[in-house]
C-alpha cells in the first residue's frame, strides 16, 4: 500500500481508533502527507458509545489529517431492540459532533433506510459533507439522499454487482465485476 502511495496523484482515506497510529498521518513521514483519515465508533460497537468515547473521538478528529467522523450508524443485518437503541444514540451523537466540528459524516446503513434517513433529516444539515459508505440499500434510497444532501458521496460494495439469486443467497460463486467502496 505505502509503494502505490508513492506514486503521483495516489492518496488514502483510512477510518481508525487506534491513536497510537496518529504519527504515521504526520506530513513528515514518507508518504504522511499522502493519507487522511475519519474517526468514529461503527454500529457493530455502538454499544461502547458513552461520554469517554465521544471525549476521545472530539480529541482525535482535532487532528489535522482527520477528515471526518465515522463510520458510524445502522447495521441492521442481525441486531436486538436493544442494540437498534444503542445504534441510533451512537449516530446521533456523532452525527452532531461531525456537524459541529465541520467534518465529513461517514455512514455505514445496512438495513435501515428510513431510520438513516429521520436522523440525518433531524440533525444533518442539506449543505453537510456525507459519505454513505459501503452502499447496498435501494436505487430509490440513494437518488433521495442525494437529492436532500447534494453533498452525499456513495461508496458502494461489491454485492450490489451481485445478481438477484446470489444476493439472496441461493447461487453459488462471485458476482460479475464491480469494485469495492471508495
Amino acid at each position: 500500500v505505502f509503494k502505490r502511495l508513492s506514486k503521483p496523484g495516489a492518496r488514502l482515506s483510512e477510518w481508525g481508533w487506534i491513536e497510537e497510529h496518529l504519527p504515521q498521518f504526520s506530513a513528515s513521514s514518507p508518504v504522511g502527507s499522502k493519507i487522511w483519515f475519519t474517526i468514529g465508533l461503527h454500529p457493530h460497537d455502538a454499544g461502547n458509545w458513552d461520554a469517554a468515547a465521544e471525549q476521545k473521538v472530539r480529541k482525535l478528529a482535532q487532528h489535522p489529517k482527520c477528515v471526518g467522523i465515522g463510520e458510524c450508524g445502522f447495521d441492521f443485518f442481525k441486531h436486538s431492540e436493544e442494540e437498534a437503541e444503542k445504534q441510533e444514540q451512537a449516530f446521533r451523537a456523532q452525527a452532531q459532533l461531525a456537524v459541529e466540528l465541520g467534518k465529513a459524516l461517514v455512514i455505514h446503513a445496512r438495513q435501515a433506510e428510513s431510520l438513516c434517513l429521520k436522523v440525518l433529516s433531524d440533525l444533518v444539515p442539506e449543505s453537510h459533507p456525507i459519505h454513505l459508505h459501503c452502499f447496498s440499500d435501494s436505487l430509490s434510497h440513494a437518488l433521495l439522499m442525494c437529492q436532500r444532501w447534494p453533498n452525499l458521496r456513495i461508496g458502494f460494495t461489491g454485492s450490489v454487482t451481485f445478481t438477484p439469486k446470489l444476493a439472496k443467497g441461493k447461487g453459488k460463486g462471485k458476482g460479475k465485476g464491480g469494485s469495492q467502496d471508495s
